[in-house]
């Protein structure tokens, strides 16, 4: 038997065994095994302590036992100058927890198993009604914030006190290795996914999306590949729309799209869904259909001060213009010039460098950027008017986002608070 563990956080230290005997000379296989552990260096990464920075060794060296002289550096935490024998690191105990019995004329390919211990994880023959258990729950985050760890999931005795006088054996706790990608020694490590968000559709089908975030501010720079959004198509409270609008064939329309983010990042703002006509010919002088629809939603955080350091990571990005064909007037904060100037928004994406009005920008970039000092940005009740006003004359124009009209990437323009 061989098995390898490594020790989190370190650089490359480990503890297992390499070909461990475990059968005796009359072909059984021992009761139970208990060994010491010490510590060895993988030779893969180089550093002398737990915390050391990720620095691969190139080339890789041969793995070598780690003593209290070795490495011969005061900063490691196993150094002794005396040269005293290290104390073990960790204990092994292997023990026998399933036999399995064969009667002479069985198929050799079907064996019963008999539990001898209390760990045995279960069989089909094991599942009874006294052991039930709860899904799994998710996976929680990586236990290292950069590179590898171990991230586990759990599940409980529906029935615990009869469980437990049953002496059930089912795997309540399951542990898996992991590994968080790191960008430029940035962690990329994420929080667990929120809950799923109500579904888009009051009926029939639709969507519903799910966030996380980076546990590193500094991850979003640099963390590009990481996903933090998902979505999932869902059912509407009713199953089937009643009262299912009527449209004019000849004023056919896409699909509500997903509810936008809440127009605001702080306080209480609106939520807005659009579709669009199937074809851009079509006159909204014929058509009356509504193509925008809107919500109340409260965003995630209440208190809408910004710091400094939140201010500079929004005002400090480049401008960006999006890919959408709209014409939404914006502001933006230009670094080299410290001073907020408009520009022409195309409706979808960009970045939060993005203001609806110029008391706005200024406030959150010109006044905090110069004076370091908290600054309280309220929702404002005009710009989402403003905002509205735009998309509705712009969708009826039918200036819809490049990518793909089907797609609903939504022509409305964000009204961004903060991050």
């Amino acid at each position: 038997m061989s098995l390898l563990s490594m020790l989190g956080p370190s650089p490359d230290w480990i503890v297992g065994v390499s070909a461990l005997e475990l059968c005796l000379k009359n072909c059984s296989w021992i009761t139970e095994k208990v060994m010491n552990l010490y510590l060895w260096d993988a030779g893969t990464d180089s550093g002398v302590t737990y915390l050391a920075p990720n620095f691969p060794t190139v080339p890789q060296e041969r793995i070598r036992r780690i003593t209290s002289t070795n490495p011969n550096h005061a900063e490691s935490p196993f150094y002794d100058s005396t040269g005293a024998r290290m104390k073990p690191i960790a204990k092994l105990t292997v023990s026998r927890q399933r036999i399995y019995e064969k009667a002479c004329g069985d198929d050799p390919n079907k064996l019963s198993p008999v539990c001898v211990g209390f760990d045995c994880e279960e069989t089909e023959d094991d599942i009874r009604p006294d052991c039930q258990v709860t899904e799994w729950t998710e996976f929680t985050p990586c236990s290292a914030s950069c590179g590898h760890g171990i991230r586990m999931r759990t599940r409980n005795y529906k029935h615990e006190a009869i469980a437990r006088q049953m002496s059930c054996l089912t795997k309540l706790i399951e542990k898996e290795s992991c590994e968080v990608k790191c960008v430029n020694d940035v962690s990329c490590a994420t929080t667990s996914w929120s809950e799923w968000q109500e579904c888009s559709a009051v009926c029939g089908k639709g969507f519903r999306t799910r966030t996380r975030k980076f546990m590193n501010r500094m991850a979003r720079k640099v963390c590009n590949q990481v996903e933090l959004i998902e979505k999932e198509i869902c059912m509407g409270p009713l199953p089937q729309c009643q009262d299912q609008e009527e449209i004019d064939p000849k004023c056919s329309v896409t699909q509500w799209s997903e509810w936008t983010p809440c127009t605001v990042t702080c306080g209480k703002g609106v939520k807005i869904r659009t579709r669009l006509f199937m074809s851009p010919r079509q006159s909204s002088n014929i058509c009356t259909i509504d193509l925008i629809q809107k919500a109340p939603c409260v965003a995630d955080k209440i208190d809408c001060k910004v710091d400094l350091s939140e201010a500079k990571e929004i005002c400090m990005q480049n401008k960006e213009v999006g890919p959408c064909r709209g014409y939404f007037p914006r502001y933006y904060y230009d670094v080299s010039k410290g001073m907020c100037y408009q520009f022409i928004y195309g409706g979808c994406r960009g970045n939060k460098n993005n203001f609806e009005r110029y008391p706005d920008c200024k406030r959150m970039c010109e006044d905090m950027l110069k004076n370091f000092v908290q600054a309280s940005l309220p929702p404002s009740t005009i710009a989402y008017a403003n905002a509205m006003k735009d998309a509705t004359v712009h969708l009826e124009k039918g200036l819809v986002c490049v990518d793909s009209m089907v797609s609903m990437d939504s022509v409305f323009a964000f009204v961004w608070k903060r991050s």
